[in-house]
Parts: structure tokens; sequence; C-alpha cells
């Protein structure tokens, strides 16, 4: 832990605590150093209730961190009641310090043909049936449960959780895409590349990405339009440039996008993938590569599993929104580094046979995690906890079977999206064309 959370760390949040007036002192009972640790601890501890882990974790927290120093309260009401009290930037602001140790600690490894693949989805995570939580955050559908949506980007490489953003399925997930792009590393943003699914094609969002110079790689389905000077056929087509042009977009008189798309050939099935993305460099990017790229996507769909069925239970048990939301955050802030610890092990301890040498398996982590929770009450493990950490790399079997054993209950029927849209531009559409290009090279 104390790779991650380190001193400057600490330094960070504590100046942004003091920002907001945050109390300090001797006569403070929940410090910002326990009450978050304790809250990271307890996501990770196998209880029955959040009173229970609360008692786990923060018997942990005081052998190992204040043996000598004063000790946070003892009592469960008195954690909840400062965890109200925390000011969200600050939570925030120590989320930012530790993306910042990832990305120094894990660089070299979430780097792939000088790439930074971050693969971005979306799900959501049901509330308590609360009055509260039903009027604010609203119902997925129909009898079901409060939903928080959860939209995160994940490295593709190593597993790791990259950043998150919280909202309500009233909001649309390319909204939320748009807010995380300033916790895109900055040292390497000319490489990174977001891979998303068919979810994230619009033409505000193309628009945002080409702004500010992102790579994408995003899949198409038949409701993306594509315009060419010639009519394109489908049927052996591989890669070609296009411009990306809504109906909405030409009604408000917005220019075309130039966007380059790509068909991956689907080995077994009959539904071949078709892919966007405004590297038009196809050295730079090229199509083997873009297909193992969004391949690496499902990346995205295991870290939420890891999150809501290995780490964390399937649903938030805070009654009211300012606690569920401080729950979610530090909650995915303890998957963060529980996947940061044993992807940062696996690099240290090197290959091993049978053993992937990038991705961890979580539930090998949390399962040496929990040992040294118990061994804070029992005698401690002969071998040590890095040692074991090392040995937690995910099997390297080949994957004889399907990736879902059987269909989620609720869940429509998948389809595969279709092929786009091919359009050839009317003369009309060619002057406003010529015209957009005139202002831009004017300006």
């Amino acid at each position: 832990m104390r790779q991650f959370v380190t001193p400057e760390v600490w330094k960070q949040a504590r100046q942004t605590a003091s920002e907001h007036g945050c109390r300090k002192g001797k006569g403070v009972r929940w410090t910002l150093q326990p009450l978050i640790m304790i809250g990271a601890i307890m996501t990770w501890c196998a209880g029955e209730t959040d009173a229970d882990r609360f008692v786990l974790s923060r018997s942990f927290y005081v052998q190992i961190h204040c043996p000598k120093r004063q000790r946070p309260g003892k009592a469960f009401s008195g954690f909840c009641t400062a965890m109200l009290r925390l000011p969200m930037p600050v939570l925030w602001a120590f989320c930012d310090a530790v993306r910042g140790r990832v990305f120094h600690l894990l660089a070299d490894r979430m780097t792939m043909e000088g790439w930074f693949p971050l693969g971005c989805d979306g799900s959501r995570i049901e509330c308590p049936r609360t009055e509260e939580l039903e009027q604010r955050l609203g119902k997925s559908k129909g009898q079901a449960a409060p939903t928080l949506w959860v939209i995160a980007l994940v490295s593709l490489t190593t597993g790791v959780l990259w950043s998150w953003r919280l909202g309500t399925s009233k909001t649309g997930e390319r909204r939320y895409l748009i807010d995380q792009l300033e916790a895109l590393p900055q040292a390497v943003l000319k490489s990174v590349l977001l891979v998303c699914d068919a979810g994230y094609v619009g033409y505000d969002l193309f628009a945002v990405l080409l702004k500010q110079q992102s790579s994408f790689l995003i899949r198409l389905s038949s409701q993306a339009q594509l315009y060419s000077q010639e009519m394109v056929k489908v049927e052996g087509f591989t890669e070609g440039e296009f411009w990306y042009w809504t109906d909405d977009a030409e009604k408000k008189s917005k220019p075309p996008l130039t966007v380059r798309v790509i068909r991956v050939a689907a080995r077994k099935r009959k539904n071949d993938v078709w892919l966007v993305t405004n590297v038009l460099d196809s050295k730079r990017l090229p199509a083997g590569l873009a297909a193992r790229f969004y391949r690496m996507r499902w990346e995205s769909e295991c870290f939420f599993r890891t999150y809501k069925r290995v780490v964390k239970d399937v649903k938030l048990v805070s009654r009211t929104v300012p606690m569920v939301v401080r729950e979610a955050e530090i909650s995915l802030l303890a998957c963060q580094l529980l996947l940061g610890q044993g992807a940062l092990a696996l690099k240290v301890g090197g290959k091993r046979a049978g053993r992937d040498e990038l991705k961890c398996s979580a539930a090998q982590v949390l399962r040496e995690i929990r040992r040294e929770l118990d061994a804070a009450r029992k005698p401690v493990p002969r071998s040590s906890f890095a040692k074991r950490l090392q040995q937690t790399g995910r099997d390297r079997r080949e994957r004889t079977g399907p990736k879902m054993k059987r269909e989620p209950p609720r869940r429509k029927k998948h389809v595969a999206p279709r092929p786009p849209r091919f359009k050839v531009l009317s003369a009309e559409q060619k002057r406003q064309i010529e015209d957009s290009i005139l202002k831009q090279a004017a300006a």
C-alpha cells in the first residue's frame, strides 16, 4: 500500500482538505488518513454487514499504522458521521494523487506497441430502495431498484482501473467520457487510445476528441452514416477514409469529421466488426493492431465483474445519496489499489510458468489481503505478503468455451451491430465541406 499511498499523496489530500475547512488537531478522532484507509480496507473485508467490516478494518489499521499513536473512534456511527463531513473534492484529490502513483509505477506495463490503450465502459449498480434514492437517482426500468451509474476507464494491458465517474442514467455515457478526458495521463496524452463499444458513437463526442487530439477506436453500428465521393460496396471492403456526418450536424451547419473505418472479419461468427478511428495513418495503427485492441476491450467487462462480484457486493448498502456516493468512491478506490498491488507484484516477481505476467487474478489478490487481515488477530503467516502476491497472476489457459457460461437475468438477447451506412455526397454537401475547409484554413 505504501507504494501507492505515499506521503506526497497524503500531502496533496491534506492541502485540499485545509482549503475546504476540514477540522484537524488533537481533539479530532477521525482525521483524513484513518478515515480513507479504514473505508478502503472495509471493501476487502469479508464481514456480513458494514458494521462487522468496520470492526475488522479498524482493528487491522490500529495494529499496523498506529499502535502508539492516537487511535480513531470505535463506533461505526462515528465513522459514518465523519465520512459525511468529508468534502468530495478532498476525496477526488486523493484519487487523483493515487492515479499519479499508478502511472509512475505501472506506465511501462500499460503501454503496448507505442500506445496507452484504455477501455471505457459503464455499468449500473443497484442501491437500497429508499425514498430519497428513488427520487434522486431514478430507476433503470419498471419496478427495479434505484441505480447508480459507473463509467470507468481501465488499462487494457494490465486490467488496472485508471479513473471513473459516478452519475445517474439520466445522463448519457458519452457525456461522462468527455468529463473523464481531464484524467488522461498528460505525459503520454498523444499515445492514449480510447477503446469503446458501439454505445459511444456520436458526433459531439467525436468532435471533442478530435479537438483535444485524443485518439479513439470505437465500434460502429448501422445507425452511423458515412459519406464518400463515390459509392462504396460493403462486400470486399477492408478499410478507408470517410466523412462522419449526422443529419443533425448538417442541419446546424457543423462540419463533417474525417475518420478512418476498419472492417475486422469475424473468425467464427457471421457478424464482422466495423471500427472507426481518428488515427488516419495506417502505419501508426495497422488494422491488425486495431482488431487486437478491440478484442482486449473485454477487459473493461472483466473489471466490472471484479468490482461487482469479486471485490464488492453487487448492491451498495448506504441509504442516502451523500453516503452512497462516498461508499461507491471509496470502494472503487479500494478496487484500484487491489488491482494495482497485484500488477506491481507481478512486475517485481517476473514471469512464472502458466501465469499471465501482466494481469493479476483479483480473487487471488483479495484472498491474500484477507489472509493478512486475519493475521492481525492470529499468528503471522510464515511467508511474506509480497512473496505471496507475486504468485497471483492469472491462469494462461486457452479458452475453449464461451466467455459467459449462461445468460445473465433480465438481459435482452444480444444482437450484433450491423455495418454502417455508406452514402455519396451530394453537390450541396460538397459545397458545405469546401466552405468549412476554407474557414479552417483562414482561421
